[in-house]
């Protein structure tokens, strides 16, 4: 809402607690998204705490920050997340567990503690995703059919719709030295970028992770133009299997924003030949 708002002339400002915007995303990519976000006019405040709300008109809002700064504005947009909302609808009668939260509990197939009750989505916590809650709903459809089918997360397309857009998908490098890989990566930047270049949008790129020992691509990171349509190709991927050399011998068509893809799996081996300049 902030990229929708400052595209059509709002004056936007950001104010978020934390050290970075978008803390679930990879350190690189939230700093130049935020970067982005600046060059835009957006104001972005982090590590900003908001106190208050100290008045409010039907046209005008005034927000108390810490360390006595505020804020006037004609609308505030408050975004905090979510919780379920389970109580009083009779989860205890029937006996369908929860957590502390309030988050129906189930199991890989999407079976809550009571056989033959399921629940899926945001209701079950983890990814508050629609496309999330779309395949276990195909998953528990399966089961409640007869079926023996668990719900398969692994790479789940992580997916930003702002101006730019911002996509992931498996482990970012962080991710991949944690789970005890030794990850090499390759980075193709959209300022060499023919179709990018022709949208105006050169400031984009595509980072692939492999593993250096087997070169199997493990994850990805992008920004830009259209990253959150060629993410996928990355998930089909990783379900796949493939390496990055593999991957790297794909034709793609030109010019096209997806052949980023295929120049990050070339670097990965040292092999690109198009830099941006």
């Amino acid at each position: 809402f902030a990229c929708l708002f400052a595209e059509l002339g709002t004056a936007v400002t950001i104010v978020e607690l934390l050290p970075q915007l978008l803390p679930q995303e990879d350190a690189r990519a939230a700093k130049q998204f935020q970067s982005a976000l600046r060059k835009k006019g957006i104001e972005v405040l982090v590590k900003t705490r908001l106190e208050s709300v100290a008045e409010y008109r039907p046209d005008q809002v005034t927000v108390s920050l810490e360390g006595g700064r505020t804020l006037t504005a004609e609308k505030m947009l408050v975004a905090v997340g979510r919780q379920p909302n389970t109580a009083g609808i009779g989860l205890e009668t029937v006996g369908v567990a929860v957590d502390e939260r309030g988050y129906i509990l189930v199991n890989e197939r999407l079976e809550t503690s009571v056989p033959g009750i399921y629940a899926i989505g945001d209701v079950t916590g983890g990814f508050l995703l629609a496309h999330v809650a779309s395949h276990e709903g195909l998953v528990a459809a399966d089961n409640i059919l007869g079926g023996n089918r668990e719900r398969d997360l692994r790479y789940v397309p992580m997916c930003v719709y702002g101006l730019p857009e911002l996509a992931r998908v498996g482990l970012t490098e962080d991710d991949a030295r944690d789970e005890g890989f030794r990850p090499v990566t390759g980075t193709f930047r959209f300022g060499a970028l023919g179709k990018a270049l022709a949208l105006g949008e050169g400031q984009g790129y595509v980072q692939l992770v492999a593993d250096h020992d087997t070169d199997r691509l493990l994850g990805a990171v992008m920004m830009g133009p259209h990253v959150t349509d060629v993410i996928h190709e990355v998930a089909v991927a990783l379900e796949a299997g493939m390496s990055a050399r593999r991957f790297a011998r794909i034709v793609h068509a030109h010019p096209t924003i997806a052949e980023a893809v295929m120049e990050a799996a070339q670097d990965v081996n040292g092999e690109s030949v198009h830099v941006a300049g």
